[in-house]
């Protein structure tokens, strides 16, 4: 991808995000259905918009842009998709596409005010939009057939592993990814209060940790990064507030 089309594509990943349910369908027409089936993804955005994520208003507006260039893919009759709307499904009518799209827009600017928009318990799927970073790392270094495990043993300890991926992946970046993953582990463990749960949901999305349970490889992982972070990175005055 060059880094034009990079830039188109990655213009509208809120809404991409958003709208990832129904990639492979095409989004309903009827309003009641992609209400009750956006409705995890938007949770999980409400979320990470109390994180400092992107805000639900910033989708609304990528979603209002995808319309727009739909309404003009259409009226031209192209052949080749724009690269902003890969992976953005058009409606089961597909000439209703921006209509569709426009109307999800002005729900999601309104959803912060629906009653009740917290009670449903939260299934796999919109937890994962929590842990970014746990589950880049976990895949690739702890997953099946990870990195972690070439010429590893039991007598290899997990922590190798976290020390790799630290030093190969993310130093010297590290004030701006570790303290994150750090706050991933413990809301991990906030969440998923026994192994059996954290098993469940971290396999579930082909994440592993090694040989290691659950409840002691995600502290372990932490404290690596601290201690990464106290080693290689002590505090600043830069960072430290007057």
């Amino acid at each position: 991808m060059s880094g034009g089309s990079h830039i188109e594509y990655f213009r509208l990943q809120g809404a991409r995000i958003l709208l990832a349910p129904y990639e492979y369908d095409g989004l309903p027409d009827d309003e009641t259905t992609w209400q009750h089936g956006l409705a995890p993804t938007l949770r999980a955005l409400y979320v990470a918009e109390h994180g400092e994520g992107r805000t639900l208003y910033e989708v609304a507006h990528q979603l209002r842009m995808a319309a727009d260039l739909f309404s003009t893919h259409l009226k031209d009759g192209e052949e080749t998709t724009p690269r902003a709307l890969k992976r953005i499904p058009a409606a089961a009518t597909r000439e209703r596409t921006p209509a569709v799209l426009r109307d999800i827009a002005t729900y999601v600017e309104r959803w912060s005010k629906i009653e009740g928009k917290l009670e449903a318990h939260p299934g796999p799927w919109e937890l994962s939009h929590r842990f970014p970073r746990l589950k880049q790392v976990l895949t690739i270094y702890f997953g099946q057939d990870g990195l972690a495990y070439e010429g590893e043993t039991e007598d290899m300890p997990e922590a190798e592993g976290v020390r790799t991926w630290i030093n190969d992946d993310v130093h010297p970046n590290c004030v701006w990814e570790l303290p994150g993953t750090v706050a991933e582990c413990y809301e991990a463990l906030a969440l998923f209060t026994d192994e059996v749960s954290l098993d469940r949901f971290f396999t579930h999305l082909n994440m592993g940790s090694g040989y290691m349970p659950w409840l002691e490889f995600l502290p372990m992982f932490a404290q690596e990064c601290i201690n990464h972070m106290r080693e290689h990175h002590p505090s600043r005055e830069s960072l430290i507030l007057p």
